[in-house]
């Protein structure tokens, strides 16, 4: 992501979470660079503010590809990362500080358009996280 835009993101997360717009801008790194790594495509990021100091990061890409640990909800179900590997820590950094998140695949739509989205939530304490996975 470039610096303005990276700031941009930054200024806004901080608005709706002041105590964690450092860690919302962090995850909202992750998952662009995800989209960014794995996608030929452009991708569409999507901040929605919520009442009572949540927000949600959602992240748009053309490949439909769910990857791990984003396919695979299940408790203790993150793998661990090999020590010498120069990625691959990214969306387990989503999954370890976000209150919530998922990823579902995109068929085609109207305008002919498919992919997935990965989504994630922070200052979600408190709220039922089947409703907040919604």
């Amino acid at each position: 992501m470039g610096d303005a835009v990276l700031d941009l993101v930054g200024a806004q997360c901080r608005d709706y979470l002041a105590e964690e717009g450092d860690i919302a801008q962090l995850l909202t790194s992750e998952l662009v660079t995800n989209a960014y790594q794995h996608s030929t495509e452009p991708a569409l990021l999507r901040l929605r503010g919520f009442g009572g100091d949540r927000l949600r990061v959602s992240v748009w890409d053309a490949n439909p590809h769910i990857p791990p640990p984003f396919d695979q909800r299940q408790p203790g179900s993150l793998s661990l990362v090999p020590a010498e590997a120069v990625s691959g820590r990214g969306l387990l950094l989503v999954c370890h500080y976000a209150d919530a998140w998922g990823g579902y695949p995109l068929g085609d739509d109207l305008f002919g358009r498919a992919g997935k989205l990965l989504w994630c939530e922070l200052g979600a304490r408190g709220v039922d996280v089947a409703v907040a996975a919604a």
